[in-house]
């Protein structure tokens, strides 16, 4: 390892099936100062090459690089397996309790499939998100010292028409959502559009995050391509949404949090 470069010295250290390795660990295993870890640490995270976790001291994994679908067997088999909206839903709720969760370092959270559920009264036109993640932080210092989040997942399948309209209704998720994600089920030729750049600024323009999903069973071919921007929507909306979308068994798992 003499002649390799820091970063390939760093990652041939981190374990390549995604499992976490201590900061504390790794350090001392590449025998380097703190100084120089941290510097060759924060590159590799910038360029998406490792996610950071939790845990005495921190941690760190690998994210490996999106793998190009190009088999055309594999993509005849993939439009079969996933030939609508709903079809997403269980591999991107598996996304989220897995990988999602180690690249935000979430601990406490309730995920649930709030999609396919139907529209409840009351709710308006784009009154229930496809998903919806519910976590919890706590502080030492800053008031509250718990913070409850809001996170929503609006997915559209390939076959939907008109990808721009997506953005408004995972817009309109924010009226009780601190953080809301528009997530596309990419067509093959849809990478060059015009559409593309057109979803792209709007997502921007309402501060909504943005996941491209190239096979949905391939948690590596999700791309967080924009990141949303915290939102703080009233109390009253944030506590009228937990009642309206979940169970009263639910309810209770979020208050145990």
């Amino acid at each position: 390892m003499a002649n390799l470069a820091p970063e390939d010295k760093f990652l041939k250290r981190v374990p390549e099936d995604g499992t976490s390795i201590g900061n504390n660990s790794l350090q001392k295993k590449l025998g380097w100062s703190w100084n120089r870890y941290w510097e060759v640490r924060d590159k590799l995270k910038n360029e998406n090459k490792i996610g950071t976790g939790r845990g005495k001291g921190g941690s760190v994994f690998r994210i490996d690089v999106t793998v190009p679908i190009n088999d055309t067997n594999e993509i005849k088999k993939m439009e079969q397996s996933f030939r609508k909206e709903k079809d997403l839903y269980k591999p991107f709720f598996d996304y989220l309790s897995d990988k999602f969760h180690k690249v935000k370092g979430i601990d406490k959270s309730f995920c649930k499939i709030t999609g396919d559920s139907g529209k409840r009264r009351g709710g308006g036109t784009f009154s229930r998100p496809d998903l919806t993640l519910i976590t919890l932080e706590r502080f030492r210092f800053i008031l509250p010292h718990e913070y409850l989040t809001i996170i929503t997942f609006e997915l559209k399948h390939n076959s939907y028409p008109n990808f721009l309209t997506g953005v408004y209704e995972t817009a309109a998720h924010q009226r009780y959502a601190n953080k809301s994600y528009y997530v596309i089920h990419l067509k093959p030729d849809w990478n060059e559009s015009d559409e593309r750049e057109e979803v792209e600024a709007e997502c921007s323009r309402f501060g909504i995050g943005l996941i491209y999903i190239e096979d949905p069973n391939n948690c590596e071919t999700y791309e967080i391509v924009i990141e949303p921007e915290f939102k703080t929507p009233a109390p009253i909306d944030m506590e009228d949404f937990i009642k309206r979308v979940f169970k009263e068994d639910e309810k209770e798992r979020i208050l145990k949090l």
